[in-house]
């Protein structure tokens, strides 16, 4: 028995994750739409190659698509059979200071609209893309507490649209993104260890949290 081909809506194309799940998906065989935020020229030089390789790979791309535009549900009215929930509001996720309200409204915008456009388009399932920061996803001794602000908003989006789909009547997956690193990432730690161990070298860690 052949590989199933489906047709997927994949959000936040664009981020590191983003990009390796839809190039992933291409290669496999199935057909990707990915949703970019702005257009591409006005994407940082990082984010602009992520985008070069999308396109090499075969992924089709949207530009100024948003959970609550015209643009967004247009294309979920098109019917899908997977319709992945992966763009999200991430500035200054490290930060004590993340704003959560204005995560949430970026987040949520739409949502209920584009989980009713699926329904009656057609799709088959419905997947989120969550995060080691939301409580109950971590493991230590703060199982049912977010780590971060971030984590926070994360698991609101997701009770959220777990609302939503079980309104639409939509089978909803999620997927925990736990500490990705790679090729294409902006510098974080992980990368940055990793580069030195690379090479035989040790790395220098200056930072007393960090330890």
């Amino acid at each position: 028995m052949g590989l199933t081909r489906l047709r997927v809506l994949l959000t936040g194309a664009s981020s590191f994750t983003g990009a390796w799940f839809a190039m992933t998906l291409a290669g496999d065989g199935h057909q990707v739409v990915g949703t970019l935020q702005h257009r591409m020229e006005d994407y940082p030089e990082l984010e602009r190659r992520r985008i070069a390789m999308l396109q090499e790979a075969g992924v089709t791309l949207v530009e100024q698509a948003s959970y609550g535009n015209a643009v967004m549900q247009d294309l979920v009215r098109q019917g899908f059979d997977r319709l992945c929930f992966h763009a999200s509001d991430v500035r200054d996720y490290r930060s004590a200071d993340f704003d959560l309200g204005r995560a949430l409204q970026a987040n949520l915008t739409g949502m209920r609209e584009a989980s009713l456009a699926a329904k009656a388009a057609g799709t088959g399932r419905m997947i989120w893309t969550g995060t080691v920061f939301e409580p109950h996803e971590a493991r230590g001794d703060r199982l049912d507490e977010a780590i971060t602000p971030y984590g926070l908003s994360k698991w609101l989006s997701w009770q959220a649209l777990a609302y939503y789909a079980a309104e639409a009547g939509l089978p909803l997956g999620k997927f925990i993104v736990p500490n990705p690193f790679g090729p294409l990432e902006q510098l974080r730690f992980c990368t940055y260890l990793v580069k030195y161990w690379a090479r035989n070298e040790r790395p220098e860690v200056r930072t007393p949290d960090y330890i």
